[in-house]
């Protein structure tokens, strides 16, 4: 994976002219160069974790080293092709729909997830101390 990582990311600022500037460029190649940093500090700290003396202190370390490498390359590749959604001719704001599309959208949304969250709670609510610590089925 992380040989992957290294080949797109030094082959993606080559597909345009825009991504080249944006990346190696004085004022944005401070935010850019962060993103190689940490992944290199993500990927030491997941071979670490992988010993046996640090797998005691914090097994689920190298799961979440994991995931912050992967947010990491969706942050770069947004980053690199911002605003374009279908490199190199459409845009986030040629992409979306109508507004009136995205309003009934939003209002159902408003409307739907107080009413989703309120049955879970209703549900832990009903079946809570239904279970007793170490009783499974055998």
């Amino acid at each position: 994976m992380l040989a992957l990582i290294g080949i797109v990311s030094l082959w993606s600022p080559f597909l345009d002219s825009a991504f080249f500037h944006r990346w190696f460029e004085w004022p944005g190649v401070l935010a850019t160069g962060l993103a190689p940093i940490l992944v290199a500090i993500l990927a030491a700290v997941y071979f670490w974790q992988l010993s046996e003396k640090a797998r005691r202190i914090r097994d689920e370390m190298p799961f979440t080293c994991a995931l912050g490498l992967f947010v990491l390359c969706y942050l770069g590749l947004g980053y690199s092709i911002f605003p374009l959604i279908v490199p190199p001719s459409i845009t986030i704001w040629q992409a979306s729909s109508p507004p009136a599309s995205q309003f009934f959208l939003i209002t159902g949304t408003l409307v739907l997830i107080p009413i989703i969250l309120a049955y879970n709670i209703f549900a832990y609510w009903v079946f809570r101390g239904k279970v007793q610590p170490g009783a499974h089925y055998r």
